[in-house]
């Protein structure tokens, strides 16, 4: 289950929220399986559900209960619980619209998730909520936010982020960062709930850079420079790998994952069938605008052409190109430095 709906559950004073419900028919928003949590601990308190809201369903009912959508007209004298993860504006909008109140009229269980922000550190950071931040330098300055419970961070020495970054966890969450970490202006480093991050030494992540990590894991290696705009994100059950040594150039993405496809005859999620993954190895140097989506290895030594797109295996020492992106050439290598020889790598 959802922390959220967890903290929801064991937060609540029933009772009174009962006696301030009154007469009132009970709505939750989000016909999926939060929803259905969310209806299950309503009905176990004497509570009982009249419908769903949800604007993203095709289906006309959820749970055997009918689904209602956010631009039809709302059920007069509704209470509605919002089951959704995260605070959504669209669903903000909405409440503003038909003149709902806190309290009165809904209740945002995400909204109810403890939310603390650190903006600079000394000596390590730890609250009720069960989060650790440990940092290895005296002093460090960066917007932390935990929002949830039971997440640790641990900064290694000489840690620097510029204006606008921010490192974002939600609940039982574990990030590592290594020795000489610089996040540049507007860097964001997000790890949603149950997710691991793992950066090596001496990276650099330049500006307007997204690191999402979603579930599972996603690691960096040691010496990893990600240009401008550079983002890596991956799903619930898939994981990312980046070896030692990489050079990405600007607006360069990572991805493994995304959203579900189903086969409709047998309802199956056929994106659930396997992990999807992406492997870089070690000194891989990635051109500019390059995508690298689920399911691609790239070899240790290669070199990724601008613009490509790939999702292909490849052996060590290759340079890939296109979209989609095939090996073009073997038996080829890189450096950073320009203008040198071969003895000099």
């Amino acid at each position: 289950m959802d922390y959220a709906i967890k903290h929801w559950e064991e937060n609540t004073d029933f009772e009174e929220l009962k006696k301030r419900i009154g007469e009132k028919k009970i709505v939750v928003w989000g016909a999926y399986i939060g929803g259905k949590h969310v209806r299950r601990i309503l009905a176990e308190k004497g509570f009982s559900v009249k419908s769903y809201v949800d604007g993203h369903k095709s289906a006309c009912e959820y749970d055997d209960l009918p689904i209602i959508r956010p631009n039809e007209k709302n059920e007069e004298d509704a209470y509605i619980f919002i089951a959704v993860i995260g605070v959504r504006k669209e669903i903000m909008r909405y409440l503003n619209e038909w003149n709902m109140k806190e309290g009165n009229d809904y209740t945002y269980i995400s909204k109810m998730i403890p939310s603390v922000v650190v903006t600079e550190c000394t000596g390590g950071y730890a609250d009720h909520n069960g989060n650790r931040l440990e940092c290895k330098d005296d002093q460090i300055r960066c917007r932390i936010e935990f929002k949830g419970f039971n997440s640790s961070i641990r900064i290694g020495r000489d840690f620097a982020a510029l204006k606008g970054a921010k490192i974002t966890v939600e609940s039982g969450c574990e990030v590592v960062i290594g020795d000489s970490m610089r996040l540049c202006e507007n860097v964001v480093v997000e790890v949603l709930t149950d997710g691991k991050l793992k950066i090596g030494n001496n990276c650099l992540c330049y500006k307007d850079s997204r690191i999402s990590c979603k579930g599972k894991e996603i690691s960096l290696g040691n010496y990893v420079t990600m240009g401008d705009r550079f983002f890596c994100s991956n799903s619930k059950s898939s994981v990312i790998s980046i070896g030692n040594d990489c050079m990405f150039s600007h607006d360069v993405s990572v991805l493994a994952g995304g959203h579900s496809i189903f086969d409709i005859e047998t309802k199956e999620n056929v994106s659930m069938k396997r992990q999807r993954c992406v492997k870089i190895g070690n000194h891989v140097w990635l051109g500019k605008n390059a995508v690298i989506l689920h399911n691609a290895e790239i070899g240790n030594g290669c070199i990724v052409g601008a613009s490509s797109v790939a999702k292909i295996k490849t052996g060590d020492n290759c340079i890939i190109a296109g979209n989609p992106a095939k090996v073009i050439k073997t038996n080829h290598t890189w450096d950073r430095r320009s203008d040198i020889e071969f003895e000099d790598i």
